[in-house]
């Protein structure tokens, strides 16, 4: 049996808040979850832990995530975020290239927003990437075409 895959949840609370644990709960089946929500927590816990597959918050800090690079460079990092690009790229310094594997817009708290979440934790744990049917209802019609160069 495989192991479980280490998610780090840093929820901020000077942000838009992340979905409550209970509306994630079928995200993080498969996970050993860190949920921490201080700054210095985070950053002593990314420090502590000797591996993290996913890394999950709702604040766009530079500092953060390029220790989440330089300590476990093979971690999965999602920003879950209701600002611009050019803010949360400000805030990253412009390096959300490096920084950020994902981002899931946090407009609102609606279904579709937390489908998005739950899709995205579920291909990082289970590695089944592709797909737009993911985060579609089920049995919505998807069209297919053809298109040839």
């Amino acid at each position: 049996m495989n192991a479980k895959k280490t998610l780090v949840v840093f929820d901020c609370a000077s942000q838009r808040s992340l979905p409550s644990q209970q509306a994630l709960a079928v995200a993080v089946h498969g996970y050993e979850v860190h949920t921490i929500c201080s700054h210095e927590a985070v950053l002593a816990s990314l420090m502590a832990l000797d591996h993290v597959d996913v890394f999950l918050t709702n604040n766009p800090s530079f500092e953060i995530f390029d220790l989440v690079r330089c300590k476990h460079p093979q971690a999965r990092t999602i920003l879950f975020s209701d600002r611009t690009m050019m803010s949360y790229s400000a805030e990253l310094n412009g390096e959300e290239d490096r920084l950020v594997d994902h981002v899931v817009a946090n407009r609102t708290h609606s279904e579709t927003v937390i489908r998005e979440l739950i899709v995205t934790l579920n291909k990082l744990r289970t590695h089944d990437i592709f797909g737009i049917e993911k985060y579609l209802l089920p049995n919505t019609y998807i069209e297919k075409i053809l298109v040839k160069g």
